[in-house]
């Protein structure tokens, strides 16, 4: 089953015809979650007196909540809905895989995740190596720059900055700025996109050759979901013309209904305005035990894993999780295909 929510699509590309695709060292080297954790309100002591007893008569009623008074001062937890944000509507939650999700309630339900270090590299400006997707100055002191997943990419203020450098890609100022080409533009790379979650059947690889270790688990269901960091860079590349490229900062959920995974990636969503191919495209790379789900590659040797993601423009959507074993023997746990 396939569900389409918001405006928002994902895509992951194995095998774009041209130049703006990801290279293979790209989707290697780079580059989605069930909500298993609980608002930190709801883990409170059960000897906890009733809010409405006679002992307690200062403590506000639930009515005098729903009005929205302020009662806890400036210390008191804002309610996620306070805050513009819609129910269901998730949020990351400050670091590299968690994400919050807000409630009819007004609170939080939050993943548990252990998070590992970023897979995605950064990038060395200046002497100094920068960390993927934090934003420093530039050798100007006037623009701004950006290690992306693409590589290095700074501002264009050619209008506000004396001697502006055109270093690496352009690190878009805005969503709605152009990329090369009228109406290619961030906003409308997330605009066109069918949908920011998917279900679909996950088939683990169980036909392949018994030398090649093959998957013993049966079929489960996968939920792949993006999403967009508000502070997140959005670049726009263009190595040619007819090549032009958006990427931009995401992080992507990859769970699976049967517990094996339940990853987050801090990676990027990568729209190409020309070429072959008409889609959106995702990759990214886990370390050796860098899973939080309960898989284990059955080989020995392991050296990670690795994820990818396609969604066409005719909403098709394909997509697998690899495992390299042994020193560099890349074999398929499992995909998911829809088919329009």
């Amino acid at each position: 089953m396939t569900r389409f929510v918001g405006a928002a699509w994902l895509v992951l590309v194995m095998g774009c015809g041209d130049d703006a695709a990801p290279s293979d060292a790209e989707a290697d080297a780079a580059e989605l979650g069930a909500d298993v954790g609980t608002d930190a309100a709801e883990d409170g002591p059960n000897d906890m007196p009733d809010a409405r007893s006679d002992m307690n008569d200062d403590v506000p009623s639930d009515a005098e909540l729903d009005d929205g008074e302020d009662v806890g001062g400036e210390d008191a937890a804002r309610s996620c809905l306070d805050e513009g944000r819609e129910v269901g509507e998730r949020r990351p939650a400050g670091d590299e895989c968690n994400f919050c999700e807000c409630n009819a309630d007004g609170s939080e339900t939050c993943t548990e995740r252990s998070c590992a270090d970023s897979a995605l590299e950064g990038c060395e400006y200046g002497g100094v190596m920068r960390e993927y997707g934090v934003r420093f100055p530039a050798a100007d002191d006037c623009n701004e720059c950006v290690c992306a997943a693409s590589g290095l990419a700074c501002t264009r203020r050619f209008e506000r900055c004396e001697d502006t450098a055109e270093e690496g890609a352009i690190l878009l100022e805005t969503l709605d700025d152009e990329c090369g080409i009228e109406g290619f533009t961030p906003n409308a790379v997330l605009e066109a996109l069918p949908y920011s979650e998917l279900d679909a059947p996950f088939v683990y690889e169980r036909e392949r050759d018994d030398r090649l270790y093959p998957e013993t688990l049966l079929d489960s269901e996968l939920t792949l979901r993006i999403v967009r960091d508000q502070d997140g860079y959005a670049v726009c590349r263009i190595p040619r013309a007819g090549q032009e490229a958006i990427d931009m900062e995401v992080f992507v959920e990859w769970f699976t209904a049967d517990g094996s995974f339940d990853e987050t990636f801090h990676s990027y969503l990568r729209r190409n305005a020309g070429g072959f191919t008409n889609v959106w495209t995702f990759a990214a790379s886990v370390p050796p035990g860098g899973l939080n789900g309960s898989y284990e590659a059955e080989c020995p040797g392991e050296r990670g894993y690795a994820f990818n993601a396609t969604i066409d423009a005719d909403r098709s959507a394909r997509g697998d999780a690899v495992k390299i074993c042994e020193v560099d023997i890349a074999l398929q746990v499992g995909g998911f295909q829809i088919e329009r």
